[in-house]
C-alpha cells in the first residue's frame, strides 16, 4: 500500500518541465523525501488518524455534533475559511504549488487545535470534547476534497475512512457528495451539522516514513533518463579545408551569438555538403566534447549529423532567434555540463524518425521549441552521430 501511495505521489509531481518559465512546481527528491516525512505524515498523516481514533474510540464510530463554538472554535473556523478561499484563488491562478502549502497549512493549524484543546482530558465537559471533534472532521472532509488534485489516492483513502462517497464532482453536479460546497463561490468552510451521528469507516495509516533505500528504488523507477551531451544551435561562420585531409573534412569556425566565444570544429561532411551548402547554415554542436586533435588540428567540438546507410545529414533547427539555443531532449534530467568523451557520446541512443524529427530515445530533441530535423534523410529511421 505504502509503495502505491508513495509511487502515486512521484509519478503527478510536476518533475523538469524545461519548456515551462515557471520554477512554481519544480521536483526535488530531497525536498519531496523531506516533506513527505515531516508534512504529510507529522502532519496530514497524524491529524488523520488522531481524530478518527478518537470517534471510534470515544463516540462508538459516529461523529458527534457540535456544541455552542467559543471563541477559539471561531477564531480556528474564520482561518480554515480564509485560508479555503486562498486555496481556491491560487487554483485559479493556476499557482499550483502555492495551493498545496494552503493545505498543508489547513493541516497543521487542524493539529494545532486539536493539541491546544486536548479533547482527551478526562475533566473536559462532554460537550467541549465534543465540539473539537466535530469541527476536527469537518476538517478532515474538507482537506479530503482539497488534496484531490494532487493526491487523489489519499483523498479516496481518507474518504473510506470517513465512509463518505468517492465521488469528486468536476462540473458541481453530484447531490451526494456534500465537500462540493467548499468550493462553490471562491470557497467557503463553515461548521453544520450534515456529519452530526454519521458512523465513520475504520481508520488506518496513511503514510509511512519514507527512507534513503526507498528513495534511491522511487529515483530509479520514476526519474527521467539524463542526457549527459551539452548541445547548442550554432552557425557556420567560416569554412577551409583541412590541411592535410583536406579531400574528406572541412574546418568550421562555428559562432553562438554575442557574448559566447565561436569554436573551431572539425567535419568529415565534405563529400556530402558544398561549401555554399554550408555557410551561415544553423547546426547542432556538441558542446562538452573532450576537444581531439584529428591529423593536426583542433577540434572542439562535433556537429551531430544523421546517417542513412552512409549517407549524412546534418541536424539543423528551423525559426527565429535560436542561435546559441541550448538544445535538448523533452523531460530529460538536466546535466551539468561536465565533459564527455566521444565514446560516452557514441553510446547516447538517438535517431531520426518521420520527417527527420530527431530523437533522444523516445523524446524529440529541442531547441527553443522548435524541433531539431535532420536533413536528407526524409521518413527514415537513421543513426546519430
Amino acid at each position: 500500500y505504502q509503495r502505491r501511495v508513495h509511487g502515486e505521489l512521484v509519478h503527478r509531481r510536476p518533475a523538469f518541465r524545461p519548456m515551462c518559465g515557471a520554477t512554481n512546481s519544480m521536483f526535488s527528491w530531497r525536498e519531496f523525501q523531506a516533506k513527505l516525512n515531516s508534512e504529510l505524515l507529522g502532519n496530514l498523516g497524524n491529524f488523520v488518524v488522531r481524530t478518527l481514533a478518537f470517534v471510534r474510540s470515544n463516540f462508538g464510530a459516529h461523529v458527534p455534533g457540535p456544541a455552542e463554538l467559543g471563541a477559539a472554535d471561531l477564531e480556528f473556523v474564520a482561518e480554515t475559511d480564509r485560508r479555503v478561499k486562498e486555496y481556491v484563488e491560487a487554483l485559479e491562478a493556476v499557482r499550483i504549488r502555492d495551493a498545496i502549502f494552503v493545505v498543508m497549512a489547513i493541516g497543521q493549524d487542524a493539529n494545532k487545535y486539536y493539541q491546544d484543546n486536548q479533547p482527551w482530558r478526562k475533566d473536559l465537559p462532554p460537550e467541549r470534547s465534543q465540539t473539537v471533534i466535530a469541527i476536527c472532521t469537518l476538517v478532515l472532509e474538507a482537506l479530503s476534497v482539497l488534496l484531490y488534485p494532487y493526491m487523489p489516492a489519499i483523498s479516496i483513502d481518507i474518504r473510506t475512512q470517513l465512509n463518505l462517497p468517492h465521488c469528486i464532482p468536476t462540473d458541481g453536479e453530484c447531490p451526494d457528495f456534500a465537500g462540493v460546497e467548499l468550493l462553490r463561490d471562491g470557497g467557503r468552510f463553515v461548521v453544520d451539522n450534515h456529519l452530526d451521528g454519521h458512523a465513520i469507516g475504520a481508520p488506518q495509516v496513511l503514510f509511512q516514513r519514507l527512507e534513503d533505500d526507498h528513495i534511491a528504488e522511487l529515483r530509479k523507477t520514476f526519474s527521467p533518463p539524463e542526457f549527459p551531451a551539452v548541445l547548442r544551435v550554432g552557425q557556420i561562420d567560416d569554412i577551409q579545408l583541412h590541411p592535410t585531409v583536406g579531400d574528406r573534412n572541412y574546418v568550421f569556425r562555428v559562432g553562438f551569438g554575442e557574448g559566447t566565444p565561436s569554436r573551431q570544429v572539425v567535419s568529415g561532411i565534405k563529400m556530402h555538403y558544398s561549401e555554399e551548402e554550408l555557410k551561415g547554415k544553423l547546426v547542432i554542436c556538441v558542446c562538452n566534447l573532450k576537444p581531439s586533435e584529428i591529423k593536426g588540428t583542433v577540434s572542439e567540438g562535433m556537429l551531430l549529423c544523421a546517417d542513412k546507410r552512409g549517407m549524412l545529414g546534418l541536424l539543423t533547427v528551423q525559426g527565429e532567434g535560436l542561435l546559441g539555443q541550448s538544445v535538448r531532449p523533452l523531460r530529460a534530467v538536466p546535466y551539468d555540463g561536465s565533459e564527455i568523451n566521444i565514446k560516452d557520446f557514441k553510446k547516447l541512443p538517438m535517431k531520426t524518425g518521420k520527417g527527420g524529427v530527431a530523437f533522444f530515445m523516445d523524446m524529440p530533441l529541442l531547441a527553443g521549441g522548435m524541433a531539431v530535423v535532420a536533413e536528407k534523410v526524409g521518413d527514415s529511421v537513421a543513426t546519430i552521430k
